[in-house]
């Protein structure tokens, strides 16, 4: 049986479908209306731009005193 966790209404949400040449990306991030979409390639500069992205959404958290909470599902694409 699988555990159910509440998600913080203020997480962000990422899926990354992960395929040989190129990951697609979906972010969900708290108070946006709008899902942002990333190609990223599988090369070591890709994945350290995929990185610094994150980092960045965590760094713009609305609550700056509390930790940003990055949920992340990654999919085998096939």
């Amino acid at each position: 049986m699988t555990n159910k966790e509440p998600i913080s209404a203020d997480a962000a949400l990422v899926a990354i479908d992960i395929a040989k040449v190129r990951n697609e990306v979906l972010i969900e991030a708290p108070g946006q209306k709008r899902r942002r979409r990333l190609s990223v390639l599988n090369t070591r500069t890709e994945h350290d731009r995929f990185i610094e992205t994150l980092i960045a959404m965590a760094s713009r958290s609305s609550a700056p005193s509390r930790r940003p909470e990055i949920i992340i599902a990654p999919s085998p694409g096939g």
